[in-house]
């Protein structure tokens, strides 16, 4: 998905709720970070920004088709990283980490 197309779609759902940038990205990313993925300034990696479309009451799995099969990959390997994490199992974080593929953005 293009950075462009990506942050029109986050200013437009954003601005139809009239939900501030503070609001929607409180805890996940800083408002100036934000405010650089809404004018596709910069990349917005597919865990948050399904992350912020759940906060706005949209159902992230219905853009699935819009993931190439790498990006499906890695959202992932990523969830389940910062799953392991949030568990502070660190033998599982280790496994995830030394997949071949693992560290590889998209």
């Amino acid at each position: 998905m293009e950075d462009k197309k990506t942050g029109e779609m986050l200013y437009l759902l954003r601005t139809e709720q009239g939900i501030r940038q503070e609001t929607l990205c409180y805890g996940l990313c800083s408002r100036s970070v934000y405010s650089r993925y809404e004018s596709g300034e910069r990349h917005v990696d597919k865990l948050l920004f399904n992350l912020l479309l759940q906060r706005m009451g949209k159902d992230p799995g219905k853009l699935s088709m819009v993931l190439t099969p790498q990006e499906y990959r890695y959202f992932r390997w990523k969830k389940e990283a910062l799953d392991a994490i949030a568990q502070r199992d660190m033998v599982l974080l280790g496994q995830l980490l030394e997949r071949p593929d693992s560290c590889r953005s998209v």
